[in-house]
């Protein structure tokens, strides 16, 4: 961020420089979003205005303001430039007007944030230059981090992505590139408008968000921040990290209200029907709550099983000599919860780092009893056997039953497949 306030405006950036800047003199400026990077994750957890711009855009509702403003856009657009900087030059006072952007409160020139001991508000800067406008930028630091949206234009298109501060400004596209050409009673121009009304709104969020910060020291900041850590385990919960055996987009926290350790995990699908079904019958953790989140995610708070409390997934025990006897008893447990009702529920990802056994124990509590003890994880593809289907694309490199494919419905036989695989 100091880095950042040092620089010109945007329209007067070099951005292959400041991207081949190498990493003992900082790294690039910016990284573009990716779900394998360690920052990855969604624009939606990122912050809840985010969620609440995709859920506008889906839903798809405009009134005439909007798609004048549109129509507008579309008009400035229509000619050919010489250079970008004309067209930008005429588009971006439009959208500034439309949006309620006060040159006054929505720039500063240059960044007011001091070092040192000073307490101090968090900056706010929407445009990029207030003297010459030339790009529509929303840019704020505040103790929680960097939660911004950025309005290029690229041509006769407009794109709206996030921006967020995840140890690093990341950029993650928030719609594709829209038309800003009249076509008549064409959806893209409908889609454009809509995107506007969307922008507007989160713009809205965003300034009352920052506008309501406390005053506090600049060095106070959130280390989940840096962690890039969603920000309803920031909000809701204490000592989040990712869980080192739930893959992307579940991790481990403490319950504040009890001091309790749960798992959180993020889906957009997942089913919520099977996986109570099964934790009632002993097969899956208690699940204790889920939330819906702007964006299309849900946050769920489930039982942890602690390796500590020696629970251990079956891919973690192959090669050992209780790994056959594991396995047994993990299917013999598939083909009980299969049978519990009627239609079946299905998993529908029975891989074995999604099943985890522990030794039985005894009535004294004490392990020893000869049999295993069998939990089932990861209900993001569950549903019932034959009328819920896989809600994604599945992954290439694991070996899935014949049959289980996207948009297919969904087999109990592709869960006992599955589990006999080697592998993750």
């Amino acid at each position: 961020m100091k880095r950042q306030r040092t620089l010109p405006a945007p329209s007067k950036l070099s951005p292959l420089k400041e991207q081949s800047v190498p990493a003992a003199a900082g790294g690039p400026l910016v990284h573009n979003w990716r779900q394998a990077a360690p920052s990855s994750i969604p624009a939606a957890l990122q912050h809840p205005a985010f969620g609440m711009f995709l859920d506008w855009v889906k839903k798809g509702a405009c009134s005439q303001e909007d798609m004048e403003a549109a129509a507008q856009l579309c008009a400035v657009a229509a000619p050919y430039y010489s250079y970008e900087a004309e067209l930008q030059s005429r588009v971006v006072p439009l959208l500034c007007e439309y949006l309620g952007v006060s040159r006054r409160q929505d720039s500063l020139t240059p960044f007011s944030l001091r070092d040192g001991e000073c307490s101090v508000k968090p900056d706010w800067h929407v445009v990029d230059d207030r003297d010459g406008v030339t790009c529509l930028l929303v840019l704020m630091q505040a103790n929680n981090g960097l939660n911004p949206a950025v309005t290029p234009l690229l041509g006769p298109h407009l794109r709206v992505s996030s921006l967020a501060w995840l140890g690093r400004i990341t950029v993650c596209p928030l719609t594709p590139l829209l038309n800003i050409l009249w076509l008549e009673d064409d959806p893209q121009v409908r889609n454009l408008a809509c995107t506007l009304r969307a922008l507007k709104d989160t713009l809205a969020q965003l300034r009352t968000f920052y506008s309501s910060i406390p005053v506090a020291p600049p060095q106070i900041r959130n280390p989940g921040i840096l962690q890039g850590l969603p920000y309803p385990l920031l909000e809701q919960y204490g000592n989040a990290c990712l869980l080192s055996c739930g893959g992307r987009m579940v991790y481990e926290a403490v319950r504040p209200a009890d001091n309790v350790r749960v798992v959180v995990k993020f889906a957009r699908f997942y089913g919520v029907a099977a996986h109570v079904a099964w934790a009632n019958l002993g097969l899956a953790p208690k699940l204790f709550r889920k939330e819906q989140l702007p964006g299309g995610i849900c946050m769920f708070e489930m039982e942890l099983l602690d390796e500590a409390e020696g629970w251990q997934s079956l891919f973690a025990l192959a090669g050992t000599p209780d790994a056959r006897s594991a396995e047994a008893a993990a299917l013999q447990q598939l083909k009980t919860a299969h049978a519990s009702s009627q239609p079946a529920f299905v998993h529908g990802d029975m891989r074995k780092a999604n099943c985890v056994v522990r030794p039985a124990r005894a009535s004294s509590g004490s392990s020893g009893s000869g049999g295993w003890e069998v939990r089932f994880l990861d209900f993001e593809f569950a549903g019932v056997e034959g009328v819920d289907r896989y809600p994604s694309p599945l992954n290439p490199s694991v070996p899935w039953a014949p049959g289980a494919e996207y948009g297919l419905p969904l087999d109990r036989s592709h869960d006992i497949h599955l589990l006999q695989q080697d592998g993750r």
